[in-house]
């Protein structure tokens, strides 16, 4: 699949702190509700002036920093072996 034009403008201007996020799992607090999925943005919006994390596509604001937290994938082996529990 080809990548989008987006994908290196949103990481090149992804907050320097957070952009070791970029393409991994987190979970954060919007709007008082907890959120989780794949970054592909993080920082401060130029158009809102607020600290946004886009995830899945869906942009999310405003975001306290404190509580953004990545999610560890789990290694290949216990993924395989969940699959097959199902």
């Amino acid at each position: 699949m080809p990548k989008s034009v987006n994908v290196d403008y949103l990481k090149d201007n992804s907050d320097p702190d957070f952009k070791h996020l970029i393409g991994k799992t987190v979970t954060f607090m919007c709007k008082g509700t907890q959120r989780q999925g794949l970054v592909e943005y993080i920082g401060v919006n130029d158009l809102h002036g607020k600290f946004q994390v886009t995830i899945n596509r869906m942009p999310c604001w405003p975001v306290i920093r404190s509580t953004i937290k990545e999610i560890p994938t789990p290694p290949r082996i216990l993924m395989e072996q969940a699959e097959k529990d199902d």
